[in-house]
């Protein structure tokens, strides 16, 4: 089965940024963000949001914040 891996963990480390400060900058709460942190795969998350943290991590959706790993077979 395919998987969409989740980098935010990684692209937050990259460019510096604290949680709280991504919360702020996005719109929501710091737990928010936090769980969004702690999946290695793509959570549910609105689009609006996906659009903000893209704004503010200066990044692409893809391959930046979400990759794409095939199946094995």
């Amino acid at each position: 089965m395919s998987t969409v891996r989740w980098k935010l963990r990684q692209m937050m480390a990259d460019r510096r940024i604290t949680t709280k400060a991504l919360a702020k900058a996005v719109g929501v709460h710091k737990n928010t963000v936090s769980r969004w942190k702690d999946c290695d795969e793509m959570p549910k998350i609105d689009a609006e949001e996906l659009k903000n943290i893209c704004r503010v991590l200066e990044c692409q959706l893809y391959p930046d914040l979400i990759e794409w790993l095939p199946d094995d077979t």
